[in-house]
């Protein structure tokens, strides 16, 4: 049964979407396929990590692999997922050029959440695979899916303008899968295939950007008006938010 889903796991990574092959705009159609092809061939690395992340539960590979790791014990890889999200709020305060509101960025942040991890916990239910000490629901590891969709939005928002912070926060989601390997609560084709799966399905929203209108309280015509603030204590972590009608 493993197998078979794995299998269509692969399949369905690689499988071309039916989307609306043709936009109308002004009255005149523009052709979408060029432009999803190129979309769905420049997915080729997320594609890859999947496939090859859902190959090496296989067998005993990924055993062997786990020896060649030194054991920690540390739960800062509970925590580092956040500092993504952290960065992307504090570089809009700090004036960082974005590409979309405050607003949009939580809206494609929250969704891209959404997608990620019920794709994760389908996965964990149906495969059920046994962690590296003994715990269950091993395959795909939702810190390293929670990790990248975070450093992935990050990516989006600040690719054209800073380098620095669009590209921090894969360091941030790499060092998060380490850990949770190191920590023996996965194998390393679970945090492979959970990355890919968390920057999948980020690309795929900034692609469609669905609920791209939705904003029934007008709140990007005044995104000056709200305020999203992390919040890192020593037992919690969130965000203060305040929005000025």
């Amino acid at each position: 049964m493993r197998e078979l889903i794995i299998v269509f796991l692969i399949v369905l990574s690689v499988f071309p979407l039916n989307a609306q092959d043709y936009l109308e705009i002004q009255g005149k159609y523009l052709d979408l396929k060029e432009n999803k092809q190129s979309f769905l061939k420049s997915q080729s690395v997320p594609i890859a990590l999947i496939g090859v992340g859902s190959l090496m539960t296989i067998g005993t590979i990924k055993r062997k692999i786990q020896k060649e790791f030194p054991n920690t014990n540390i739960s800062i890889d509970d925590y580092l997922p956040f500092i993504p999200v952290a960065e992307l709020y504090i570089s809009d305060v700090a004036g960082v050029e974005h590409l979309n509101t405050v607003y949009d960025q939580t809206k494609y942040l929250f969704l891209s959440q959404v997608a990620s991890i019920a794709t994760v916990e389908f996965l964990k239910i149906t495969i059920r695979e046994k962690r590296p000490e003994g715990g269950s629901f091993s395959f795909p590891s939702e810190h390293a899916t929670n990790a990248f969709v975070n450093a992935t939005v990050l990516y989006h928002e600040f690719k054209n303008s800073s380098s620095w912070v669009a590209y921090g926060g894969f360091a941030i989601a790499t060092l998060t899968s380490v850990l949770r390997i190191t920590n023996d609560q996965h194998w390393l084709p679970d945090v492979i295939t959970g990355a890919g799966i968390g920057i999948l399905a980020t690309n795929f929203i900034y692609y469609y950007r669905p609920l791209k209108n939705f904003d029934p309280l007008h709140i990007s015509d005044k995104s000056a008006d709200l305020h999203i603030i992390p919040q890192i204590g020593m037992n919690n972590c969130g965000f203060y938010l305040s929005y000025k009608f």
